[in-house]
């Protein structure tokens, strides 16, 4: 311990590097940065504890022969050792085993709610398991509201200065309040002397308010402190700080075991508490024939039900011992978090683009500098213009590199809203695009819907902070020459339109006429025509790479579609397709899509091909949108995708390992491909261009997705390109959308026309 001490206080690393590789070999050349999401576990550990398992024989608990009593006993003397972690005397402190802090606090609900309206008030910056507490509370007839970091603040405040106090008189009306010992989303460390002043009433008149006179009672507050975050980096002393309930998981503790967790109850309000479900091991006494039940007198007793997961518990013993062993104790490791912590909040603070923009925006109340704040920076990226990078981009680029973090919200939509300036109804906007918790799609309007998070454990070194810090710097710091080609000017106002690609099918092959006749939604048959799989969603490369392979051929003048595709036979079938059935609606960024089924033919042709069953092809019937210029085909964002050549050159030229421009060509997928004595990427400054007689008017830039890892004449997957992309031009654009007046439909555009940069 002492040596442990000594490190930290010299600003190492808490583990020497010869530890760190005998102990953690298993993460290999992984940077680990995810700790609050679940710890590490070390090999000295597992060792300790499947040793046991091997040498010692333990039973069933509620057995009564020897190796039953053997593990009971044991089972009882692990309770009081993580009653002994968190300073619980166990003459005031009870604990019971659940799976997991979620299921600790679905316990706490359920024992509180039975035989009283419950007012529930909980923190509105919760983890979500916190928040789904009040659906309990709801469903018994009771009252929840959220309660912000302000309104706590001011309370307690108001209550300083007036002269109430806690009275014993009255009617009671139990009131309790859910909060965290440290944020899961920022890390902010909330003051823990929180606790008594709301066990003496100071979040009265929040509720007081909403009571008529004849309804209000004397309130009496009970405190439940989600301390799933906080434990295993920070000192929790129940004789200190005595809320009523603790809830907590190991595994964010010890990294193993998983599947265990522990709600820790003040004795004194355990009357308060009530059974609504009995089971193995619960009750001295039942009579099956009526109501009659006798429940056992300990609260782990009643509420453990079932035989408890004994090997996992015996487990953590062993576990306990592997971690203190490995850091010296709980103030050690905190006092280390702390400064690791800081280290990386002041490497990403320094990292600014060449205008003295910062690249990174953090998310805390906390000061880096005291120990308000905890092992966790959540943060966004943003470019040098102060537009943000989504954090599915940085994720991408991090995996690539073997550095693990988390992005998203966290499970803490409270935060969100919080930090990232969200209202209720702009989530519910952004739930209606398509978004949905967990899910990759982080930017909506340029609006963030979550963030990036790193933090970190007793086992993280500087030198990974310093190769997650490398990797931000080299794919998203701007560099001084970036200017040449952020706002271009226009060398020259004419050029030639070079290639013309359509996609009847989307994310399928092209087809590359000569010259095509436009439609009101762009060129004639493009996107016209959409898969799904057996659940109904619209397929694209995304999901099924070796779509590429399909290669669609129209002939007009037999109005049919041939489809294509390597060592098949090809299928055809009509341009167009008779009045039939229409699917279900599928999703297509975030717009409500139907089409008419093309019939069983193609549909087996399909499930061949691509080996899988239950595709559909659709030829596109509606959309339902306000987006892509009123377009009612398959495209993304808009009715043309417009590249130029000078710019495939440009990027070919800076690539590391480059690949031929025409493959280049192909990923990115567009419609119109213009050549000139253009400068690179000038054409994302044109607003309005002329191709021949048709104008079009410039969208917006085209942010590349996972398509461009695909190789459209293999259908391998790599990520080379796309993070050459963001290596190179410190952004995913690539390419600019445009639309044309749907009253153009009719024209003929071709090879070789003349394009003109009006603006």
């Amino acid at each position: 311990s002492e040596v442990l001490r000594l490190r930290v206080q010299m600003e190492l690393d808490l583990l020497s590097d010869e530890r760190y590789e005998k102990e953690f070999s298993h993460v290999k050349d992984f940077v680990y940065l995810d700790h609050a999401g679940a710890t590490l576990y070390a090999q000295s550990q597992l060792r300790d504890v499947f040793q046991e398992l091997e040498t010692c024989f333990f039973a069933n608990p509620h057995s009564l022969h020897l190796a039953g009593n053997v593990t009971s006993n044991r089972i009882e003397a692990v309770r009081a050792r993580v009653l002994s972690l968190f300073n619980a005397n166990e003459e005031y402190y009870s604990l019971a085993f659940t799976s997991g802090a979620t299921s600790a606090l679905k316990l706490v609900a359920d024992i509180m709610v039975p035989g009283r309206s419950l007012i529930f008030a909980y923190f509105s910056e919760s983890h979500t398991s916190v928040v789904g507490m009040r659906e309990i509370v709801r469903q018994a007839g009771g009252y929840s509201k959220a309660v912000s970091y302000d309104e706590v603040e001011k309370c307690r405040q108001d209550f300083r200065k007036s002269d109430r106090h806690p009275s014993d008189e009255g009617d009671q009306q139990i009131c309790l309040f859910a909060f965290p010992a440290q944020c899961n989303f920022s890390g902010f460390k909330f003051p823990l002397e929180w606790i008594d002043d709301i066990h003496n009433g100071c979040l009265d008149s929040i509720i007081l308010r909403r009571m008529s006179v004849s309804e209000k009672k004397r309130l009496k507050w009970l405190v439940l402190l989600d301390a799933a975050t906080y434990v295993g980096f920070n000192e929790l002393h129940l004789g200190v700080h005595r809320p009523d309930f603790v809830t907590l998981s190991f595994y964010k503790m010890f990294g193993y075991p998983t599947g265990l967790g522990a709600v820790i109850v003040r004795k004194a309000i355990e009357e308060l508490t009530t059974s609504t479900y009995f089971g193995g091991g619960n009750v001295q006494f039942v009579a099956p024939g009526d109501d009659e039940v006798v429940y056992r007198n300990t609260f782990h007793e009643r509420f453990e039900s079932g035989t408890s997961p004994f090997l996992t518990i015996i487990s953590l013993e062993k576990s306990i011992e592997a971690w203190l062993r490995l850091t010296g104790g709980i103030k050690i490791v905190s006092k280390y978090a702390h400064n690791i912590c800081k280290y990386a909040h002041d490497k990403l603070l320094g990292l600014l683009h060449p205008n003295g923009k910062s690249l990174v925006e953090i998310y805390t109340r906390g000061l880096f500098g005291d120990f308000s704040q905890g092992n966790i920076i959540a943060f966004n990226l943003k470019t040098s213009e102060e537009k943000y990078i989504g954090y599915s981009q940085v994720a991408r680029v991090m995996d690539y590199h073997k550095i693990m973090m988390r992005t998203g919200c966290f499970c803490n939509v409270g935060c969100c809203e919080t930090y990232l300036n969200q209202t209720t109804q702009q989530r519910r906007k952004f739930h209606e695009l398509g978004h949905v918790c967990g899910d990759f799609i982080d930017l909506i309007e340029g609006h963030p819907t979550g963030c990036c998070r790193v933090s970190m454990g007793y086992m993280t070194r500087k030198k990974d902070i310093d190769k997650f810090i490398q990797i931000i710097r080299a794919y998203f710091l701007s560099t001084s020459n970036e200017h040449l080609f952020s706002n271009p000017p226009l060398s020259l106002h004419k050029g030639t339109l070079l290639r013309l690609l359509l996609y009847p099918i989307k994310s399928c092959a092209a087809i590359t006429p000569q010259s095509w006749e436009l439609g009101p939604e762009g060129l004639k048959y493009d996107r016209q025509w959409f898969i799904t799989n057996s659940s109904g969603n619209i397929l694209t490369q995304k999901q099924e790479p070796r779509l590429s392979l399909i290669t669609p051929e129209i002939n007009l003048e037999k109005g049919t579609l041939k489809l294509c595709f390597p060592g098949h036979s090809p299928c055809s079938l009509q341009l167009t397709q008779p009045e039939g059935p229409t699917g279900p609606e599928s999703r297509l960024c975030g717009d409500k899509v139907s089409g008419t089924n093309c019939g069983p033919d193609v549909a087996l042709w399909l499930d061949r091909v691509l080996k899988t069953v239950g595709t559909r092809l659709y030829s596109i019937s509606s959309r339902k949108t306000k987006k892509c210029g009123g377009t009612k085909n398959a495209s993304n964002q808009a009715k043309f995708l417009l590249l130029s050549s000078h710019s495939l050159e440009w990027f070919v030229s800076r690539m590391d390992n480059p690949i031929p421009q025409e493959d280049l060509l192909e990923r990115f997928r567009p419609n119109l491909v213009v050549s000139g004595n253009f400068a690179p990427f000038s054409e994302e400054s044109w607003h309005h261009i002329h191709i021949g007689a048709v104008a079009f008017t410039a969208v917006n830039r085209c942010q590349r997705c996972d398509i461009i890892r695909v190789n459209q004449k293999t259908a391998s997957v790599s990520d080379h390109v796309w993070l050459e992309l963001l290596r190179i031009r410190k952004t995913p654009h690539f390419g600019v959308y445009f639309n044309s007046d749907s009253s153009v439909a009719g024209s003929i555009i071709s090879t070789d026309s003349d394009v003109v940069v009006m603006n």
